[in-house]
């Protein structure tokens, strides 16, 4: 179980920094942020990139998540909770537009 867990944090980890560069490189090139150093780390691969000081801005997150919560359950729990309300403010819209354009009674909802 300890194997399951160490790989599902580092594939979450890595999911979390890429985000995290994607967007700070899309905000970047709309002029939404300075320009900031953004390095290719692939000649091959577009999508590849690093962002140092958006790499130190995560660390630091995190170090405040961790003594924050507290525990691993605890940041656990407050996850759960973050994936549920983002899970309900997508679904949400599609509810409304269900029930006001297509006529769908609540019977019918998923």
């Amino acid at each position: 179980m300890v194997v399951l867990a160490t790989l599902a944090a580092i594939i979450a980890s890595q999911a979390t920094i890429t985000g995290a560069f994607r967007f700070t490189r899309q905000a970047v090139q709309l002029d939404l942020l300075p320009r900031l150093r953004i390095l290719q780390t692939s000649a091959h691969e577009h999508g590849q990139i690093y962002v140092p000081v958006v790499n130190a801005l995560v660390f630091g997150a995190v170090c405040i998540f961790v003594i924050g919560f507290g525990s691993s359950d605890a940041l656990g729990s407050a996850y759960g909770a973050a994936v549920r309300r983002h899970d309900g403010d997508h679904d949400s819209p599609g509810m409304v537009l269900a029930a006001s354009r297509w006529r769908w009674s609540t019977w019918q909802w998923p």
